[in-house]
């Protein structure tokens, strides 16, 4: 299971709301419920934007159709996925 691999990896990851409650150190997950003080809605905002850039990058790949229709290697699927992205961000 991947929590187990991380710990052993000692790599830390940061979750959304859907990881709250798997009890493991390596895995934050931001606090949930109303009126949290301060400090908490702090650590929340800091993580949202830590997370946000790979968001947006799975928000991205979604968009792409072809991917959806690929027939082949994950190998060639990073090329293909590698093209995309600089014939998307270019120009």
């Amino acid at each position: 299971m991947i929590p187990e691999q991380l710990k052993a990896a000692g790599m830390p990851a940061l979750a959304d709301k859907g990881y709250i409650g798997l009890d493991d150190q390596n895995i934050a997950t931001p606090w949930k419920g109303r009126r949290k003080p301060g400090k908490k809605k702090r650590q929340n905002r800091i993580q949202a934007e830590l997370r946000a850039p790979g968001e947006r990058g799975f928000a991205e790949l979604k968009r792409w159709w072809i991917l959806r229709r690929l027939r082949c290697s994950t190998h060639r699927a990073t090329d293909i996925v590698r093209a995309i992205t600089v014939i998307n961000h270019t120009g």
